[in-house]
């Protein structure tokens, strides 16, 4: 209905992208599901300045699927 009401309004979702892109060290991951957030994981993968990438998960399932979408950072699962 916001949409149909305001016809100039624009969907963007990639706002907060450009923050994973840009951090640096190690991060911990709290809540995102490989199914649903599978490019989330692929930015952190491809930035070169994260070095350990630490994953809660709710399933054993959710942990193998990130192990076998993070290759090249330290995964503390």
């Amino acid at each position: 209905m916001l949409k149909i009401d305001n016809p100039n309004l624009k969907i963007s979702i990639d706002y907060a992208l450009s923050r994973l892109a840009s951090i640096e060290g190690d991060v911990i991951v709290i809540g995102l599901s490989p199914n649903n957030d599978t490019h989330l994981f692929s930015l952190l993968q491809e930035n070169k300045e994260i070095n350990a990438i630490e994953y809660y998960y709710f399933d054993k399932i959710e942990g193998e699927i990130i192990a076998s979408l993070i290759k090249e950072k330290k995964l503390l699962l």
